[in-house]
């Protein structure tokens, strides 16, 4: 992999976008991971190998994302660019005191003006922080917001088709508002686990460009939860998904050991029926829809 200096930076963005200029079906697919740094006004710039390269005017070793999304709206030059389009950017966006004698100004890649063509774009932007947070990641592993993302990728960050965008009715799919969603998850999962105040930030026009389809149904991790006084119960878990998949999946709970358990099941339509102990029926069945990027059954 070439170094990412601002000249290999800019030779392959500029045929990054010349692709995305050949066909407005195509889709764009821009990921950033290192550092950043925000500069007010919730602006970003993307710091490079040559950041800080030049005393006088350190910025010159970034470039301005803000500029780079704006540059690759559809206008009189590019009509046909794609309409799809998903960043994700892996930085931070900290403020740092900059001496007000340094010149601020990122590189701009792409010239933007005023346009009479529409931008009608699904463009999504990820963020692995909020405005003025940080990116975290632990010691030789991969950064908390691609690992969510691969997560994401691979079924937790997807929604049923139902034949939108041409794709067969019962197939899953990863949307920009799905993606939003399983990494929001993520991020409420890291901040519990790690006690820091990681934050996954959408921005942009957040809607239902497909990005990736699942080959199989998600699995979706189904937390059953009691929190009444503790008691032992039996849960059937029925699928009610093709005719050959009506096969019970019995779970027995000891309250007395905890109040909660896990259940990993393949996305999908199920029926849950709960028998307290000690009584002979089963409580009215359940049709419970699961889908990602988690269900919460209370008994």
């Amino acid at each position: 992999m070439k170094p990412a200096t601002m000249a290999n930076f800019l030779d392959d963005c500029a045929s990054w976008a010349s692709s995305l200029r050949s066909n407005k079906d195509n889709i764009g697919i821009f990921l950033f991971s290192g550092h950043g740094i925000g500069v007010g006004f919730d602006r970003r710039v993307l710091t490079l190998e040559d950041f800080g390269k030049f005393e006088v005017a350190p910025f010159q070793g970034s470039v301005s994302l803000d500029n780079i999304y704006a540059g690759l709206a559809p206008n009189e030059r590019s009509p046909e660019i794609a309409r799809k389009q998903f960043y994700f950017i892996d930085a931070g966006s900290g403020e740092w005191p900059i001496p007000d004698h340094l010149e601020r100004n990122a590189t701009h890649i792409f010239p933007v003006g005023f346009t009479s063509v529409r931008d009608d774009r699904e463009a999504s932007l990820f963020f692995a922080s909020a405005p003025g947070g940080f990116a975290y990641a632990k010691a030789d592993e991969l950064t908390l917001f691609v690992r969510a993302l691969l997560s994401c990728l691979n079924g937790q960050g997807a929604e049923l088709s139902r034949g939108q965008a041409g794709y067969a009715p019962n197939s899953w799919v990863v949307t920009s508002a799905s993606l939003t969603s399983g990494l929001q998850a993520k991020a409420k999962a890291d901040q519990e686990g790690t006690g820091l105040p990681v934050s996954f930030v959408t921005n942009g026009s957040i809607g239902s460009a497909v990005l990736h389809e699942c080959p199989t149904a998600p699995i979706v991790p189904v937390s059953v939860r009691s929190e009444d006084a503790p008691k032992e119960f039996h849960l059937e878990i029925v699928s009610l998904e093709g005719d050959d998949d009506h096969v019970p999946i019995p779970q027995y709970y000891d309250g007395s050991t905890s109040p909660k358990f896990t259940i990993d099941l393949p996305a999908g339509m199920y029926r849950f029926r709960v028998r307290i102990a000690g009584r002979e029926k089963f409580r009215s069945s359940q049709f419970v829809f699961v889908q990602p990027p988690e269900i919460i059954f209370p008994i």
